[in-house]
């Protein structure tokens, strides 16, 4: 099977899901625990989407990190949950030292919380919604943002959370995986830009049109009625695949080892200190759903 023909039926898959899910939204958003949500194309990076004109005046708390559903997974039983459960925690630490975010004193339960998809349209982890933005087989698949509302139960609890610490909004933070688009840089080389002035260099002889596996953080920011203000996403480490193993519809993943060596050894060369990447990635994200420049790193 070719890298077009797998392309191609993997779209026609995602268009079936997408109709499918269109023909049973009614239903579903009446009886489900979550929000409904909505999907936007991205033209590029950093990527953020505004959703309310007014920003939180006041002070912002910050929920713990949390996995995304799926992100826990043992793909080949090597232990990538222990290493994501490491990574968590080690963003939950890092969190809870930046003075210029509050953390929320309590807990929120994660279930109908705001979700985020961040990445290709024709992700494997994209939302079925995503491919109504899909073309043709041949064409390159648009980045997008997929907002998942938060359901009225937390709405109801986080709206009475931040009135009893007096806090004017809160920001919710995810730890999962995603697959971003591609890019030329130049005229050799090929690129996956990650982040907020974030981007790597990927192999020239990869396939153009299959997105690259990442590590990324997603988050939002909720205002006092746990409205959605503002929605992004930072990646922390891409693995692209192998051009034979794109040719057949394989995928290579980010594995234990990768996450591990992230815990301490992945740094940003290009910035001053040599900071860390994962740091970096979860203070920008902090900092852009803020809308407070002054703090993001690059």
């Amino acid at each position: 099977m070719t890298d077009g023909s797998v392309r191609g039926a993997r779209r026609a898959g995602r268009l079936t899901l997408c109709c499918a899910a269109v023909l049973a939204a009614g239903a579903a958003v009446a009886s489900a625990a979550v929000g409904a949500g909505r999907t936007d194309r991205l033209e590029g990076a950093p990527y953020y989407k505004r959703y309310q004109k007014n920003v939180p005046g006041g002070a912002v708390v910050t929920l713990p990190v949390s996995l995304l559903p799926g992100a826990s997974e043992d793909v080949g039983g090597l232990g990538r949950p222990q290493a994501l459960r490491l990574l968590l925690e080690a963003l939950n630490r890092h969190l809870a030292t930046l003075e210029w975010a509050r953390p929320l004193d309590g807990a929120l339960p994660e279930d109908g919380a705001p979700r985020v998809y961040v990445g290709s349209a024709d992700g494997e982890h994209a939302p079925a919604a995503a491919a109504m933005e899909l073309g043709g087989p041949d064409e390159r698949a648009p980045m997008v943002i997929h907002l998942q509302y938060p359901s009225k139960a937390w709405r109801q609890a986080a709206a009475a959370v931040l009135a009893d610490q007096g806090a004017q909004g809160a920001i919710v933070v995810t730890l999962g995986f995603s697959e971003l688009s591609k890019s030329y840089k130049g005229t050799f080389k090929k690129r996956v830009v990650l982040g907020t002035g974030h981007e790597v260099d990927i192999r020239f002889f990869s396939a153009e049109l299959e997105p690259v596996h990442v590590l990324i953080l997603t988050g939002a920011l909720v205002d006092l009625e746990a409205k959605v203000v503002r929605a992004g996403a930072e990646g922390i480490l891409s693995e692209d695949t192998p051009f034979w193993a794109q040719s057949i519809g394989a995928q290579k993943e980010i594995d234990t080892d990768m996450v591990l060596r992230l815990l301490e050894q992945e740094r940003r060369e290009d910035l001053p200190g040599h900071p860390l990447t994962w740091q970096v990635a979860l203070e920008n994200l902090v900092a852009q759903l803020l809308g407070d420049h002054s703090r993001v790193i690059q």
